[in-house]
């Protein structure tokens, strides 16, 4: 299960009618502990920006988080359920909080709508708020390690997600993404082309894991976005690999 910290943290924003403006955000950073949530945001902010104050590294209690790679908000909606307790047998009021990516309140609650369409309980939303979260960063650790480097492909001609060896390396002035190979790759062995997917493997911000699926779009990798559905993936494996050497 995830542990979620809150990370606010303080930068320069340049801005076109003041040049710089003092700006605060809040990125959501999954982590084992506070300590490792503060590591894991230093060095993901270090990336991006040249000068910033970490202000603040909290826990933030939530249950669900709804992805979106179209959807510029956070918003963090509280639903009520009504289950019955295994033993009293009696119902019993269950609050739960889920954080939804969404652009407006109404797309947070068709989404909420969604997540629950399939729950034996009754549920109301009972508030939906925006919040000041820019970004969320899921982070597993332990499942990639577990992929391991394997054989460049199995049974069915799958080939790993580590197997780089038959590729050119991306050159460094390249306009795609230097893991965009991995992602790739990692996709069609999963076959889904899914955002959350390479945000979960390769341990990326969500705004990057964005940029690279749009690349893999471009490259006709994967389909165009469709609502909440993984995208389709568009290639084989040999055709996949024609494709990346050519880039």
């Amino acid at each position: 299960m995830a542990n979620w910290f809150e990370c606010k943290y303080k930068f320069n924003k340049e801005d076109s009618q003041v040049g710089f403006k003092s700006t605060t955000e809040t990125v959501l950073m999954d982590a084992v502990s506070w300590s490792e949530a503060e590591t894991r945001v230093y060095a993901e902010l270090a990336s991006n920006l040249r000068d910033f104050k970490l202000m603040k590294v909290g826990e933030y209690k939530v249950q669900d988080i709804v992805f979106n790679e179209e959807a510029e908000k956070w918003y963090r909606c509280k639903v009520s359920m009504v289950t019955v307790d295994e033993k009293s047998g009696r119902e019993k009021k269950v609050k739960q909080i889920v954080l939804v990516a969404a652009n407006d309140i109404k797309a947070a609650n068709e989404s909420i709508n969604d997540l629950f369409s399939t729950a034996l309980s009754n549920f109301t939303s009972v508030e939906i708020k925006e919040t000041n979260i820019v970004e969320v960063m899921p982070y597993f650790g332990e499942e990639r390690q577990e992929s391991g480097v394997v054989d460049s492909s199995d049974s069915n001609g799958i080939m790993n997600t580590n197997q780089t060896s038959i590729l050119d390396e991306i050159p460094a002035d390249s306009e795609y993404d230097p893991l965009l190979k991995e992602a790739a790759y990692l996709c069609v062995e999963e076959k889904q082309g899914s955002t959350a997917l390479i945000q979960r493997r390769l341990s990326l911000g969500y705004n990057r894991a964005g940029r690279i699926m749009d690349q893999m779009e471009q490259l006709k990798i994967v389909s165009e976005f469709d609502g909440h559905k993984a995208r389709e993936i568009l290639v084989s494996n040999r055709e996949l690999v024609d494709i990346l050497n050519n880039i």
